[in-house]
Order: C-alpha cells, then sequence, then structure tokens
C-alpha cells in the first residue's frame, strides 16, 4: 500500500451504448503500488474492490477482464447544478454509496489541476484466474 491512503469513487451513466444495451455503474477503487516484476519499478495504480452494475449484459467483463462486477441498483441523477449518484447493497433500498457532485463556475486552483491530473487517469489492476492484469497508462512512480 502506499504512504498514503487514497479511495477514488466514481457512478456511470453508459446511455449511449448499443450493445450492451444501456447500463449505470459504480465504481470503488483504492491506490495500490504494483510491480510486475523484480526487475521493474513499482508503480501507484487503481485496484477496483466493487463494481456494481444494473443489468446482466454489463457483467461479461468479469469472466473476459476480471472486473469486480456485481448485479446491482445503481441510479444517477441530474439535478442540475448537482448530480446525485446511488449504489445500493443488495437489496436494491440500501444506498451502499451515494456520490454528490456540485458544479460551479470557477477556474481550479493549481493543486486542484494537479491532484485530479493524478486521480483521472484510467490505469488500473484487475484480477483473473490469480493473475493480474494491467489496464490503461502505467506512468505514475512510487
Amino acid at each position: 500500500m502506499p504512504e498514503r491512503s487514497l479511495c477514488r469513487v466514481a457512478v456511470v451513466d453508459y446511455y449511449k451504448m448499443e450493445s450492451p444495451a444501456p447500463y449505470q455503474e459504480s465504481m470503488i477503487h483504492i491506490l495500490v503500488k504494483y510491480k510486475k516484476s523484480q526487475s521493474e519499478r513499482e508503480i501507484l495504480t487503481w485496484y477496483c474492490l466493487e463494481m456494481p452494475v444494473t443489468t446482466e449484459d454489463a457483467l461479461w467483463g468479469r469472466f473476459v477482464f476480471g472486473f469486480p462486477k456485481v448485479l446491482r441498483k445503481v441510479t444517477l441523477e441530474n439535478q442540475s447544478p448537482k448530480y446525485i449518484g446511488t449504489s445500493y447493497s443488495r437489496d436494491g433500498k440500501t444506498p451502499a454509496l451515494k456520490l454528490v457532485l456540485e458544479t460551479k463556475q470557477r477556474e481550479l486552483t493549481s493543486d486542484e489541476r494537479i491532484f485530479l491530473d493524478f486521480v483521472s487517469p484510467d490505469r488500473f489492476v484487475t484480477i483473473r484466474d490469480g493473475k493480474v492484469l494491467s489496464w490503461g497508462a502505467m506512468k505514475y512512480k512510487a
């Protein structure tokens, strides 16, 4: 684990999908250190703990890529300027994760830009059949 613990959450609405059909998804990632081999440098990357999705078709990624997808209720509400993403527990009634984003018209500070540049890239690892699979740009060093 890195010196600084960091968790990244997201709620996504894949509303323009053709195949599979549109679905919603939530994700919970933690920042981890990963080293592919002894000769390589250790990097910081994201590991996905859970990825609830709203349709059975969206579950295919767990079999092919090792994504920890489960079938659950996930919603994303547009109450502009506020967006509310909710991922529910197995009962479909109890929120397991609620993410509220309120947009404001202002410039980001330099520190905010640096932080967003660090957490935004889709570089992550999954595990399938006991093997680590790496995805995306792996450019940050520990």
